[in-house]
């Protein structure tokens, strides 16, 4: 919770410092998949990776925070034993990275107010799971300051798929952002 007020604090402040650098975004998902998948098992987290997705001029810290949150949550909120699925993938503009989970959903209500700041979930706030709302507040920011977007669909019969969409850079010009 002091680490999400503190990201809170310096995003309101418009003084959040992206450290970017050309990162392997799939060999990052791993990473971040691997502490999950040794405590809830590995079957649990597949990732499935949809052709080549080049590297990414990104913060690779920032982009493991979304990630790590969005596990978090596709774990608290999703059926026991069922599968959290993260896949990525790239088309000629930007990379897209996946969570997905099966579960309760999030009601069609709550999916316009789900990135708001402290807002949450009818189901999470009647629920046993504890929260402030601000977690997926943050992740909509970081994504946001990466010049990415995030969408959210939550079909009332079907997973609950978490989308983060990143621009793609090239090598050039990302080393030119760097001078």
């Amino acid at each position: 919770m002091v680490d999400d007020l503190l990201d809170l604090s310096q995003l309101d402040a418009g003084r959040v410092a992206l450290s970017r650098r050309l990162t392997d975004v799939v060999a990052l998902a791993r990473t971040v998949i691997e502490p999950f998948a040794v405590r809830d098992g590995a079957t649990l987290f597949p990732i499935d990776v949809e052709g080549a997705v080049p590297h990414l001029f990104i913060d690779p810290d920032r982009i493991s925070q979304i990630l790590e949150n969005l596990l978090s949550n596709a774990v608290r909120h999703g059926a026991p034993g069922r599968p959290v699925v993260v896949r990525v993938r790239a088309d000629d503009a930007r990379a897209h990275i996946t969570v997905s989970n099966e579960g309760a959903g999030i009601p069609t209500e709550d999916l316009t107010r789900i990135f708001a700041r402290f807002e949450r979930g009818k189901r999470a706030r009647d629920g046993a799971v504890k929260g402030y709302g601000l977690g997926l507040f943050i992740v909509h920011e970081l994504v946001t300051a990466h010049g990415g977007e995030i969408d959210v669909e939550s079909p009332p019969k079907g997973p609950t798929t978490f989308t983060v969409s990143l621009p793609l850079e090239s090598e050039r010009g990302a080393r030119a952002n760097l001078l």
